[in-house]
């Protein structure tokens, strides 16, 4: 079984010595594999081929990019938020929401003041600061 592991490398050929008696020890029979061995064998290489796909990235589905959207981990507060609440780091944590600035642009709501009260868990964006 060790061929499939040069799968992902790409190969293209495989040799497997295949017998039909391993009593008979005819040449290489130690590493043959039997009419049953290479039929799972033959089952083995071709799920390990699906598995790896094409190597090519192709577009994403419409409900791919929704789900992408919305499994992103956005911005949002902590706790409840008064308008003219300065936003601290302890302010805002992380968590999946349609609304929300995305983690990587965080930062710029720390130490800018909400424009209006926030409720738990509301996604926390530039329209809310000012």
């Amino acid at each position: 079984m060790l061929p499939l592991l040069a799968i992902p490398y790409g190969i293209s050929v495989i040799e497997k010595h295949i017998t039909l008696d391993r009593a008979l020890k005819h040449e290489d029979y130690e590493a043959a594999l039997g009419i049953a061995e290479f039929a799972r064998f033959t089952e083995l290489v071709r799920l390990a081929e699906g598995v790896i796909g094409s190597g090519t990235i192709s577009a994403l589905t419409p409900a791919e990019l929704k789900y992408r959207r919305v499994s992103r981990k956005r911005a949002v507060a902590r706790r409840s938020l008064a308008k003219g609440t300065v936003i601290a780091t302890n302010d805002i944590t992380f968590k999946r929401s349609d609304h929300g600035l995305d983690a990587s642009e965080a930062t710029l709501l720390i130490g800018r003041t909400l424009k209006c009260d926030v409720s738990l868990d509301d996604g926390l964006d530039l329209s809310k600061i000012i």
